[in-house]
């Protein structure tokens, strides 16, 4: 269960982390005039 739980807890950080990322892109490209798709690709 300890495991579980921390890898779990792990998994979440990982995917806060690529969010934060993916939002200092966004701004970049943004800032540059940059076109990007916003759609979210897992979505169907």
């Amino acid at each position: 269960m300890q495991l579980e739980s921390h890898d779990l807890n792990s998994l979440r950080k990982l995917v806060r982390n690529l969010q934060d990322e993916n939002e200092r892109l966004k701004a970049l490209l943004r800032n540059n005039n940059v076109q990007y798709d916003s759609e979210n690709a897992f979505d169907e």
